[in-house]
Order: C-alpha cells, then structure tokens, then sequence
C-alpha cells in the first residue's frame, strides 16, 4: 500500500466514473469454538423466520430444504401447513435469552468463524434475498436491536456491508422503521 496525502486522493478520486481508492475489509475475527445453547443454523433460521415467543418457525412447506437443516426433530402444525414446531426450542431460546427478546447474544457474536457464518446462512435463508448488483445479498429487518447484532456479526465474517433505513409498509399501511444490511 502507498500512502498518499489527501490533496492527491481528493485529486484523483474518481477514474472512469468509478471510486479509485479503497481501504481493504478486515480480516474475519479469529476465535475459538463456543459452546452455544442453540446450534447456530437454526439460531438464524429462527431470528428470521421464527414466532418471537415459541419454537417455532413460519416456513412455506415448498422451501422445507431450510426446516431439514435443523438439527432438532420438526414437525410440521396439520392446521397451519406454514407453521414447524421444532422440538426443545422454546427451552433453548430461554436459555440463549432471546425468547421473546429477537437479538444475537454475544456468545455467537464471539463464536468460531463456522459458527458465525452458519448463523448467517440461517438469517440469509429467511430473510436475505439477492440484490440488484450480482453476488449482492441484501437482508430486511425491522428491530433495530437484531441489526445492530447483524451488523457486527457481518463485520466479524470480514463481510463490508451497507446499512440503509426506510418505512415497512403492508398493503400501503406504514408500520414502521425497516433497516436494509
């Protein structure tokens, strides 16, 4: 890397309609493997997609490749074809704090890499979908607490993000602030 004086950077920070100068993303945190209360997968899978104050997760039976990543017995409700029970979730949810209480606790924020990027996989496959630009993932949330957690949990991965904030509307009703990672 050279380093150049800020008169030179402002001089030249365009070439062809495009930035010219970039600061390299840190490396992914290295840390140990932590012994998590929930596997990290469905951790995600339920931050994204679960009922706040159950174990379980709202899932179109036509996407179940994510409910079979579960490492925990399922069941699909015979009432609500959307609605999978996972088995002890409700208990493990207390017992990470999060029940009733969406955010990533700060044991998986400080989990191996693996473990790290598994919980993203699992918000990502819920709530993620794939941007405008190619390889661009981009993920909706409307609790300012779980961005937050997100938002260090990317940065952790060695992952530069975005974050913007917009209204969430439903059928042209605002319900609220929406944050986009």
């Amino acid at each position: 890397a050279v380093a150049r004086e800020t008169r030179e950077i402002a001089a030249t920070l365009y070439h062809r309609g495009r930035v010219n100068h970039a600061i390299p993303v840190a490396a992914p945190l290295s840390l140990p493997e932590a012994d998590l209360p929930i596997d990290p997968y469905t951790l995600g899978v339920w931050l994204g997609d679960g009922t706040s104050n159950s174990g379980s997760i709202t899932n179109d039976p036509r996407d179940d490749q994510i409910i079979q990543e579960i490492p925990y017995p399922t069941r699909r409700s015979v009432r609500q074809p959307l609605s999978v029970r996972v088995e002890w979730l409700t208990t493990l949810l207390r017992r990470a704090g999060v029940y009733a209480d969406k955010h990533i606790p700060q044991a998986y924020l400080r989990a191996n890499f693996d473990q790290r990027l598994a919980l993203l996989q699992g918000i990502v496959d819920t709530d993620g979908s794939v941007g405008s630009r190619e390889g661009d993932v981009e993920i909706t949330l409307t609790r300012w607490r779980l961005i937050e957690g997100l938002c260090e949990l990317v940065a952790s991965l060695g992952i530069r993000y975005g974050l913007t904030e917009g209204r969430c509307k439903i059928d042209g009703r605002d319900i609220g602030p929406r944050w986009r990672v």
